[in-house]
This record gives C-alpha cells, sequence and structure tokens, in this order.
C-alpha cells in the first residue's frame, strides 16, 4: 500500500501505536498537552478579573463638585447685615415696590443691580440706595432713630423761624434809623429792642437750625456696601 508522504505526523504516531513505548509516549504526549491548555486558558479568566478590578477602580473616582450656577446678567449676589431688624423694598421703574427682605440675620440674596432700594421699618428712618456691582456684595444697615429725626426737624423748624423773626426785627430797626436820620429830631435808643430782638433771633435761629441739621445727620439710617470677599 502506497503511503501519503505528506502525512509524516501520522506516520510517527501510527509507529508509536506499534510498542509500549510508543503507547507510553503517546499517553504522556496527551497528558502534557492538556495541563498546557489548561494553564493557558486559566490565566485568561484572571487577566478578565484584573482588568475587571481596574475598571472598577476607575469607576470609584470620586468626581469632580460641580460649578455653581452664574448669577443672570445685571444681578449681585450680597450680603444683608443690620443692627435691628429691617424692611427691604425694591421698585423697579414704573412698577410698586415690593419686599425683598425682612429680619436682622445675616443672609445672602441675589438682586438686581437697576433697582432702587429703600431701608424701613417700625421707628425707623427711610434710606434709599443703589447697589454697586462689587463681587460678594455687602450691605451693612446701622439703623437710625425716629426721634432724632423728628426732634431735628423740630429744631431746625423753631430755629428758621427764630431767623426770620431777628431778620425781620433788624430790618424794621435800620428802616427806623434811616427815617430818623433823615427827618431828625428822633431818639435812637427808641430801637434798641429792635436790635435786641434781631440780634437774639437771629443768634439763637442760628444754633437751632445747626442743631437741627446734627441732629437729622445723625440719627438718619446709614447704608455702607463693600466686598464681602470669598463666601466659600
Amino acid at each position: 500500500m502506497r503511503r501519503n508522504r505528506a502525512a509524516p505526523y501520522d506516520d510517527c504516531v501510527a509507529t508509536r501505536h506499534r510498542s509500549p513505548v510508543g503507547v507510553l509516549a503517546a499517553s504522556l504526549l496527551t497528558l502534557c498537552s492538556q495541563s498546557t491548555w489548561a494553564q493557558t486558558s486559566g490565566a485568561a479568566p484572571a487577566a478578565s478579573s484584573a482588568g475587571d478590578g481596574n475598571a472598577a477602580t476607575s469607576t470609584a473616582a470620586p468626581t469632580p463638585p460641580v460649578a455653581a450656577p452664574s448669577l443672570p446678567a445685571n444681578f449681585v449676589r450680597l450680603q444683608i447685615v443690620a443692627d435691628q431688624p429691617i424692611d427691604l423694598w425694591a421698585k423697579e421703574a414704573g412698577e410698586e415696590p415690593r419686599s425683598v427682605f425682612t429680619g436682622q440675620q445675616e443672609v445672602w440674596l441675589s438682586l438686581p443691580i437697576a433697582h432702587v432700594y429703600t431701608v424701613s421699618g417700625s421707628q425707623i428712618p427711610r434710606q434709599t440706595f443703589r447697589l454697586r456691582a462689587l463681587p460678594n456684595l455687602r450691605v451693612d444697615v446701622s439703623v437710625g432713630s425716629k426721634g432724632g429725626q423728628v426732634g431735628g426737624g423740630v429744631l431746625i423748624a423753631l430755629g428758621g423761624l427764630g431767623v426770620v423773626t431777628g431778620a425781620v426785627a433788624l430790618l424794621i430797626g435800620v428802616g427806623n434809623a434811616g427815617l430818623i436820620s433823615f427827618l431828625g429830631g428822633g431818639r435812637m435808643d427808641a430801637l434798641t429792642p429792635y436790635w435786641t430782638v434781631g440780634a437774639v433771633g437771629l443768634g439763637v435761629g442760628s444754633l437751632m437750625v445747626g442743631g437741627g441739621v446734627v441732629l437729622l445727620v445723625r440719627s438718619r439710617t446709614r447704608v455702607r456696601q463693600s466686598s464681602a470677599g470669598n463666601t466659600n
């Protein structure tokens, strides 16, 4: 029978099966092949498991914090700080005022810059202001005294009346003095009351007006704006 020379491996296997030594060699070859295949197939899952562990580790990495949303255009973030409970009102052109804050505690608000704001409250002098375009604006409100405002107004009114009275008395005295000098025969000492009333009215009235102005200024509500810096 003619052999196919293109299959030498089959010839070797056939030759080995003709003797006990060949059978033993074939068995050892089969066992070695199975062991090598088992080691190779077991390494792949291990590598796959290691890859899965690395993937899990990368997935568990902390995510960066989400940035805070930016303010709308023409808005400013501000902190209100007052030494007494206040009411803060905002007024837009052509609209009625609306309340945006009531209280005393330090709070953060986001308000439009274009509005006109007014601080008011029970026994609190009103104060109107506009917001400045500063980052993290801080608005400090020092509440004034309504009694001081009323007292200052009264002093100014009475002082003004005194100034007017004194001025009128002096004008009368000057006029009479002119007539006496022109016509002759009169007594200048008769004009003394006019000089006295005029001088006292002008002096005391001026002092009262000055005191009233000082009292008004010192008792008014003050609003101071500054940059609050970092708020984190």
